[in-house]
C-alpha cells in the first residue's frame, strides 16, 4: 500500500514539474503607424529582443503586427509601450516623441508614402 502511495505520489509530482515548465503563449495583432520595409525589419528585429517574444510578422499593407509571446514573460501592455518606444504607435498607444524623430524619414506618418 505505501508503495503504491509512494508511486502515486511521486508520479502526480513529476506530472506538476512538467505542467511548470510549459509555458503558454498568447497571440495579438497590434494596429501601428509603419509605413515600409524599414519598418517591418525595425520593429521585428527589435521585437526578438523583447524577453518572452516568441514570434513576430508585420505586415506592412494593413499596418498590422502579429505578434506570439509567453504568457509568463510579458505581456500585451508591455509589448505596446516596447514598440512606442521604438518610435511606432501600438494600437492606442502613441509613438514615444523622442524615439520617432529619430526613425528615418521615410519611416514617419508623413514620410511620402
Amino acid at each position: 500500500m505505501i508503495k503504491h502511495f509512494i508511486v502515486l505520489f511521486a508520479l502526480n509530482l513529476s506530472l506538476s514539474a512538467m505542467a511548470q515548465t510549459t509555458p503558454k503563449t498568447n497571440h495579438v495583432d497590434i494596429h501601428s503607424s509603419l509605413q515600409c520595409d524599414q519598418c517591418k525589419t525595425r520593429i521585428e528585429k527589435k521585437l526578438y529582443k523583447l524577453k518572452g517574444i516568441v514570434d513576430a510578422q508585420v505586415t506592412i499593407t494593413d499596418k498590422m503586427i502579429h505578434i506570439t509571446y509567453k504568457t509568463n514573460k510579458t505581456n500585451i501592455d508591455a509589448i505596446r509601450l516596447y514598440i512606442s518606444k521604438i518610435g511606432y504607435d501600438a494600437d492606442q498607444i502613441p509613438a514615444d516623441k523622442e524615439a520617432y524623430e529619430q526613425l528615418p524619414d521615410c519611416c514617419k506618418k508623413d514620410g511620402g508614402h
